[in-house]
C-alpha cells in the first residue's frame, strides 16, 4: 500500500507476521549456548567483523567463524521447525 505522500506502508498482515517472526527468532537466540548468542548479538546486532569478535571474546577469528555458523545452522533449523509447527 502507498500512503499520500507516495511512501509504501507495509499491510498490517506483513508487519503482524513480521513481528511474529521476529518474536520466534527471540525465542530461538534464547536457546543458543552462551558464547554462540554472544558471537550472534555481536555479529549482527553491534556489526562487528569477526576480528572485533575475537578481539571482544578471547577466541580466534576461526573459532568465532565456527560459533557463527552452527549458531545460524541452528537458528535456521529452529526457526523452520517453528513455521512447520505452526502450519500444523
Amino acid at each position: 500500500m502507498i500512503d499520500e505522500e507516495g511512501v509504501l506502508v507495509p499491510a498490517t498482515e506483513e508487519i503482524i507476521s513480521f513481528q511474529e517472526d521476529i518474536s520466534q527468532l527471540q525465542h530461538c537466540v534464547i536457546q543458543l549456548k552462551p558464547a554462540e548468542r554472544e558471537v550472534i548479538r555481536l555479529k549482527f546486532q553491534e556489526s562487528m567483523s569477526y576480528q572485533e569478535i575475537s578481539a571482544v571474546t578471547g577466541h580466534s577469528v576461526s573459532y568465532v567463524g565456527v560459533l557463527i555458523h552452527q549458531a545460524v545452522e541452528k537458528l535456521r533449523q529452529w526457526m523452520a521447525a517453528e513455521v512447520g509447527n505452526l502450519k500444523k
